[in-house]
């Protein structure tokens, strides 16, 4: 006996195509969601740059330090760290000077040094935070030379763990133009 064929009713044919087009558009949903929540984290992704400057007027020579945001959101700082010669110190500098600038304290005039950055501290997009300041004399200048700061300056190495405001990647960047920013 030949069984023959039977189509399944129009009510059925629709029941399952309407099935088959709600999973679909279930999958093309959360891929869509995914893509615009990977979009919105890369739009708010911070990238903190170091730089120094110095400049000289007419009474005060200056050497400053800072560190720029350049990514397109704000940075949260998560921890922060100083090394000078391969050795750690709290991020306040005067001691780090005290010990290992002889000349710091006869010569300087002021120094500025930005009071530890601490753990939440947000640096928005395009913003600069100075480090530190140091201000000498300018009639002071020809007893010390130009390259005992700059050579022991340059020595000084920051570091900071930063976040975005997902707060779920976390980037360590530093002060020494070698090594590359790390993603963890």
């Amino acid at each position: 006996m030949k069984h023959k064929f039977k189509l399944p009713k129009t009510d059925r044919l629709l029941g399952i195509s309407a099935m088959i087009t709600s999973i679909l558009s279930l999958i093309v949903f959360t891929f869509q969601t995914h893509i615009i929540y990977k979009t919105n984290k890369l739009s708010v992704k911070p990238s903190l740059y170091f730089a120094g400057d110095s400049e000289e007027n007419d009474s005060i020579y200056t050497i400053k330090f800072f560190v720029t945001n350049k990514g397109l959101g704000p940075a949260i700082i998560q921890s922060s760290t100083l090394s000078y010669q391969n050795e750690d110190y709290p991020l306040g500098l005067d001691n780090l000077f005290m010990k290992k600038f002889p000349l710091y304290e006869e010569y300087h005039k002021t120094i500025w040094v930005r009071d530890g950055i601490i753990k939440g501290t947000i640096l928005s997009k395009n913003d600069t935070l100075d480090i530190y300041r140091i201000e000498l004399r300018t009639k002071d200048l020809n007893k010390i030379p130009k390259s005992y700061y700059y050579s022991r300056v340059n020595d000084i190495k920051f570091g900071f763990t930063y976040s975005s405001i997902f707060e779920d990647d976390t980037w360590y960047a530093n002060s020494d133009p070698d090594e590359p920013i790390i993603e963890f």
